[in-house]
């Protein structure tokens, strides 16, 4: 979720603001960020959970979901705010 929050902001901020170049949007945004996001963690993870207990694995994905989703819209309002006073 902290990944989600960190590529949201940076979109808004560093991407659409133009102040850095492309290669470096682009390393950042989909090398660093994008590693530490990966989807087949969250796939796998979730996978050997509903294993262990279905119930488990589906607050598992849920929370993952509904997080990544609370901290996507949070990095994009902090961002605006940020942006704001710059």
């Amino acid at each position: 979720m902290a990944g989600t929050f960190v590529l949201s902001f940076w979109t808004y901020w560093g991407i659409k603001r133009g102040g850095c170049p492309t290669w470096f949007n682009l390393g950042l945004g989909t090398g660093l960020i994008g590693a530490f996001t990966t989807f087949s963690t969250m796939s796998t993870t979730t996978v050997k959970l509903m294993q262990a207990s279905p119930l488990i694995g589906i607050l598992y994905l849920t929370a993952t979901a509904l997080g990544g989703l609370l901290m996507a819209g949070l990095g994009l309002w902090l961002a605006k705010k940020v942006g704001e006073r710059a």
